[in-house]
């Protein structure tokens, strides 16, 4: 009898041990997603930064595109809302906020490009040039994050991780697949 209860709390604690290594690393690998999702927006918001500038210039020389700056600073407010990073339905709206100020950014562009003014502003090459620096930068920071939410992925839908995943509240993350050509006029 003394034996059968050896095995069984040895049985007991290998399970207690196992379920707390799977805990620990599904909580590691939340934990790193976020902190590549931080490191992602850190680098947005430099971006982000950057549009008030070329909106200011854009102003003096294009009063005609009034509609078009205005829906630029309207998509630059939305996307600077905070969002629930653990919850994968809120980080796609961000991204997918993203990528439509990318668009607008991008239309700007283009006919700053167009503009023969604009295209010898001083300050709008200046503008350009950090944007290309940034641009690096979140290129960088995407490739961690899609990394780290791989990371995450796995864990959450392979068994056993996805029953405990589930009961603590835990989901994968998508994947950012911005384009490299955000706010680059269009050809």
């Amino acid at each position: 009898m003394g034996s059968g209860l050896y095995v069984l709390g040895v049985g007991i604690l290998t399970l207690t041990c196992g379920l707390w290594r799977l805990q620990a690393g599904l909580v590691r690998a939340r934990n790193m997603a976020l902190e590549s999702l931080s490191a992602i927006d850190v680098q947005l918001k430099k971006r982000h930064d950057l549009i008030p500038n070329v909106v200011a210039v854009a102003q003096i020389h294009m009063t005609h595109e009034k509609a078009l700056l205005e829906t630029l600073v309207a998509l630059r407010q939305k996307v600077a809302v905070s969002y629930d990073g653990t919850k994968a339905d809120t980080v796609v709206a961000h991204f997918d906020a993203e990528a439509a100020l990318g668009r607008t950014f991008g239309a700007l562009m283009a006919r700053v490009d167009s503009h023969p003014t604009l295209r010898a502003e001083e300050t709008l090459a200046r503008v350009q040039e950090t944007l290309e620096e940034v641009e690096g930068h979140i290129a960088a920071a995407r490739r961690w994050y899609n990394a780290s939410a791989r990371t995450l992925k796995d864990k959450v839908e392979v068994f056993p991780g996805l029953l405990l995943a589930r009961w603590m509240g835990i989901e994968a993350l998508p994947f950012y697949e911005a384009s490299d050509d955000w706010g680059k006029p269009s050809s």
